[in-house]
C-alpha cells in the first residue's frame, strides 16, 4: 500500500517538473526569438 503511494507522488512530483521545465523552455525560445526580431528591425532600418 504504502509502496502505491510513494509511486504515485513521485510520478506526480516528476509530471510537475517537466511541466514547469517546459515552460522554461518556451520562455528561452521566446527571448530568443525577440531577440531576432530586434536585430531584423535594425537591420532593416539601415537598408531604407
Amino acid at each position: 500500500m504504502y509502496r502505491l503511494v510513494i509511486g504515485l507522488f513521485i510520478v506526480f512530483f516528476k509530471t510537475i517538473k517537466a511541466v514547469f521545465r517546459s515552460k522554461g523552455d518556451l520562455i528561452l525560445e521566446n527571448l530568443a526569438l525577440r531577440q531576432q526580431l530586434a536585430t531584423y528591425k535594425v537591420k532593416k532600418k539601415d537598408q531604407n
